[in-house]
């Protein structure tokens, strides 16, 4: 530009004259020249400081306060303003404003308000006018605001800040308008030069870029932090040799370290074990050599406390300008609570099946049941007759081992009997303790291994069947025994819990016995473990399968659970859980004699012939006189003729016929004193566990014996005579 004026000047110079007019229009062209340089000279001067302290400014500083200031000192204005744009509401406001101390007072009184509270609506018009060409002169206040500020009162603040034109500067961000800067220029001041207005917008454009890109990753490292926080998993990177760089807050709730404490390590630092280590370090390494991404890989590891959780772990590799795979980024999720609960409803699941195998067995057992114990019940009742009344001894010493066969029969039909839909247990309430201990003692009389003890006395007692139990602790513990041939100790635990809601995954709320028996054995398989409870499923060479499903069935009618642990190796420990019954103290009824006396009639109602005959012999041999009956109608009409009767024993199904519920509930409207009895050899849970519901005196199993049966009699009969 200065070149150019000093040729200008010298080609004048050739021409004129050497008269003093001409020589004095020279010194003024001259003059102008000069002060158009040194303005020029000035205004560059000030933008290379301008450019120089905007490099200098921080996030923090206030860059809208700087372009003002810098625009009112650049351009000579009486006053710089800067308007931030809004593109929702489609106005501007005023960010910052430059003027004389004194003078801001005087416009706001003119205003009425604060010059931030004045927004200027941007039309259509106005919009694709400034951002088509971003410089804009105004010669009223009026007009520069776009009709905010009114004439009279735009008038009278041109007059205070004695100004007479307008200069707007738009700022356009990729075509959009990001924001402008209004100078008031003085009266006679001259307009600043454009080439230094167009690089003035050009260097205060490339700030407010930057500010905006950097306020837009603020936001974005904001809302990222905000979903991070918000998230249940945690967030990390990882380098390429597996060290953390990153962790969010969230690994200190879910392994306990705070997020610092892990930079450095790798994720294999707090796995739980080293086999687990190789597992996940293999797949790592088949991820990183392909580059490829890892989907939900589950692996364990151990908190700062040493708690064992279970994580899910979902990330994507990260590679560097080379192409090289620089980490993996991802996130951590965990699932223990959710492994826990679906591992609990597949044993839940499993239970369920275990139960409906059970109940298929009972249909079968049920089936069975009723006919063949009053098979057994006959020849019982014949042998032992034959045993009162034999006179030789070798054939006495031959019924004696067949009644003992028999009896090894009666107890594989009761294990049987378990199963059936029905088969309840005879339960009384009674304490656990000494039993436990004394069942187990007896079961290992003459075993190889040792058996300690921890039971307190003051365990709680338990509505149970004494039989059923002793055969669970029979049957666990002899296989504890059979689990160590070389020896070993068997430690056998009771304890009283008090179960919360949901705690246990199949008990309701309530009080139980706890009973543990721990083995320090071979241990079951894991492939093993989940049938143990199968019935006819067995392991062993000589066994018939039936001892836990056994177990399992007595325990569930029981309203109880029993569970088991184990690790191949180490040992199993059973875990018996029974419902309490909490009482301060407990009266133990005496036990019945087995040697009966009687005298008068009683009534026999059986569908068998020879279960009567049988039955009738036992009755005679004990001194009463006995009439029998077929079925339930028959016996009432008997005894609507003969009210003397001193008891009856009704079976409890006749098929085809009245059976003995039917029955007692006809005699009851007769007599409600007279002991009736109900007998079968298929115990139906509502009936023969709870005989007195339905109006019966008592229950007795079949096949019964003669102690059996003179003990009830004694209860029932001989003691009611003797009241």
């Amino acid at each position: 530009m200065s070149a150019k004026i000093f040729m200008a000047i010298q080609k004048k110079m050739n021409k004129l004259n050497t008269s003093e007019k001409d020589q004095d229009n020279l010194h003024r062209t001259l003059k102008t020249a000069e002060d158009s340089l040194a303005q020029q000279n000035e205004a560059l001067s000030k933008l290379n400081h301008f450019s120089l302290e905007l490099s200098k400014l921080s996030l923090e500083d206030n860059l809208e306060a700087f372009i003002a200031k810098q625009a009112k000192e650049i351009t000579g204005a009486a006053v710089a303003v800067f308007l931030k744009y809004n593109a929702v509401n489609r106005t501007t406001t005023v960010q910052h404003i430059e003027m004389e101390p004194g003078l801001l007072e005087k416009v706001v009184g003119l205003l009425g308000k604060q010059i931030k509270e004045i927004h200027s609506v941007i039309s259509d018009e106005i919009y694709r006018e400034t951002t088509t060409n971003p410089f804009g002169f105004r010669k009223t206040l009026h007009e520069a605001s776009f009709g905010v500020v009114s004439r009279p009162v735009g008038a009278a603040i041109e007059i205070l800040l004695n100004v007479d034109r307008f200069i707007g500067m738009a700022y356009l961000i990729d075509g959009k308008l990001y924001g402008a800067s209004l100078l008031a220029m003085r009266k006679g001041q001259p307009d600043p030069l454009k080439n230094i207005l167009e690089n003035f917008i050009s260097l205060a454009t490339v700030s407010l870029r930057r500010k905006q890109a950097d306020e837009n990753l603020r936001q974005s490292e904001v809302r990222f932090r905000n979903v991070i926080d918000a998230a249940e998993e945690y967030v990390f990177e990882i380098n390429a040799h597996w060290g953390f760089t990153f962790l969010s807050d969230r690994v200190r709730d879910i392994l306990g370290y705070e997020p610092q404490e892990l930079i450095g390590k790798t994720p294999f630092d707090v796995m739980v074990s080293a086999e687990e280590v190789a597992r996940v370090r293999a797949l790592f390494g088949e991820y990183a050599a392909h580059k490829r991404p890892f989907r939900r890989l589950e692996h364990t590891c151990l908190t700062k406390d040493g708690r064992v959780r279970t994580l899910i772990v979902t990330a994507q590799p990260v590679v560097d300008v080379f192409g090289e795979l620089a980490g993996f980024q991802g996130m951590a999720e965990d699932i223990t609570e959710r492994k826990q609960a679906e591992e609990e409803n597949l044993k839940y699941e499993h239970r369920l099946q275990q139960t409906q195998k059970l109940e298929s067995l009972g249909v079968l057992a049920g089936g069975i049941a009723h006919d063949f114990n009053n098979i057994l019940a006959m020849i019982f009742g014949y042998i032992e007759l034959a045993v009162l009344k034999s006179k030789d001894d070798n054939i006495t010493t031959h019924l004696k081992k067949s009644l003992a066969a028999m009896d090894r029969a009666r107890g594989l039909t009761a294990q049987l009997l378990t199963f059936a839909k029905g088969g309840a247990p005879r339960q009384e309430i009674g304490p656990l303790f000494p039993f436990v201990q004394k069942t187990a003692q007896f079961a290992l009389s003459g075993a190889n291994v040792s058996c300690c003890f921890e039971i307190p006395q003051t365990l709680w007692s338990s509505n149970y069947d004494q039989n059923q139990i002793g055969q669970v602790i029979d049957n666990i513990v002899i296989n504890a025994q059979q689990a160590m041939p070389m020896g070993g100790t068997i430690e056998i635990a009771a304890k009283n819990v008090v179960l919360g809601d949901k705690e246990h995954m199949t008990l309701p709320k309530g009080n139980y016995v706890k009973l543990s028996i721990k083995d320090d054995g071979i241990g079951i398989s894991p492939n093993v473990l989940p049938k143990i409870f199968d019935p006819f499923f067995t392991t062993k060479t000589k066994g018939h399968g039936l001892g836990l499903a056994t177990c399992f069935s007595i325990i569930n009618r029981h309203g109880g659970c029993i569970d088991v642990e184990s690790e191949p190796g180490i040992g199993s420990t059973f875990h018996v859980y029974l419902p309490a019954f909490v009482e301060s103290a407990l009266s133990v009824p005496e036990k019945p004699k087995t040697e009966h006396k009687g005298s008068g009639t009683v009534l026999v109602m059986d569908d068998e012939e020879d279960v009567r005959e049988v039955i009738s012999e036992m009755l005679t041999d004990f001194g009463y006189t006995v009439v029998c009956k077929e079925n339930g109608r028959d016996a009432i009409d008997y005894f609507i003729k003969n009210r003397n009767l001193v008891g009856m024993i009704f079976d409890l199904t006749i098929p085809g016929g009245m059976g003995g519920v039917k029955a007692i509930a006809e005699i009851r409207k007769l007599d409600m004193k007279v002991p009736v009895f109900v007998a079968s050899g298929y115990a139906k849970d509502t009936v023969m566990a709870n005989p007195t519901d339905y109006g019966f005196t008592a229950s007795i199993y079949k096949p019964f014996t003669f102690d059996g049966l003179a003990a009830m009699l004694n209860t029932y009969i001989v003691m009611k005579k003797s009241q």
